[in-house]
């Protein structure tokens, strides 16, 4: 993200209007954000403990906790942005 960030400003320099945004590609992609080593392994935790039934509209306490850690993450993503760019950021999915 940083390597992303660099490029950005380089770009708001040469007067590009941008907006920086950091998503699911780091969140479903990349490993560590959510259990496990492949895609296909991420979804299907990602199924088994979302908002399905059992579970009602309610996080299960799995996803609670993976939230924590995505958030945590996130928020070492935006610090690492802005450490580049004082210019607009989004997070999305």
């Amino acid at each position: 993200m940083n390597k992303a960030a660099i490029k950005t400003e380089k770009l708001r320099k040469k007067g590009f209007d941008l907006v920086f945004v950091a998503g699911c590609e780091y969140t479903i992609f990349s490993k560590g954000a959510l259990p496990g080593e492949a895609l296909n392994e991420r979804i299907s935790w990602m199924i088994t403990n979302g908002g399905a039934a059992p579970h009602g509209q309610e996080k299960s306490p799995a996803m609670q906790e993976a939230s924590k850690r995505l958030n945590k993450i996130l928020a070492k993503i935006c610090d690492g942005v802005r450490s580049h760019s004082n210019r607009l950021m989004t997070c999305s999915s």
